[in-house]
């Protein structure tokens, strides 16, 4: 979700007002839509799925700061749990180690 939602912001002045609504409901339905059970619905406390759904119902404007909230609560996760045991898990260490420079830049990132 992190990464498609930051690139949706990043393209946000770049596509179609359409495109970016289109895109919008494709990161709601398949991340953020609470009404949905879906494998890949991320963990937002409920006042942040309420801001959602008014941007996806259209009661609220769609801008490039809509999706901040979950994109920074996602990322805090990230840093703070998930990814740090995600970087100790044998599928990660065997993946790293075939490319070197990948090791050698997220070393330098984090």
């Amino acid at each position: 979700f992190w990464k498609e939602a930051s690139d949706w912001r990043a393209s946000f002045n770049k596509v179609s007002k359409k495109r970016r609504e289109n895109r919008f409901l494709y990161l709601y339905d398949m991340f953020l839509n609470s009404e949905n059970v879906s494998p890949l619905l991320v963990n937002l406390d409920s006042n942040m799925y309420a801001e959602i759904r008014k941007i996806s119902e259209n009661m609220e404007e769609l801008t490039a700061k809509s999706l901040d909230g979950p994109i920074n609560t996602m990322y805090i996760l990230l840093g703070c749990d998930a990814f740090p045991r995600f970087r100790m898990t044998e599928l990660y260490q065997q993946y790293v180690s075939e490319n070197d420079q990948l090791k050698n830049d997220l070393d330098k990132a984090l």
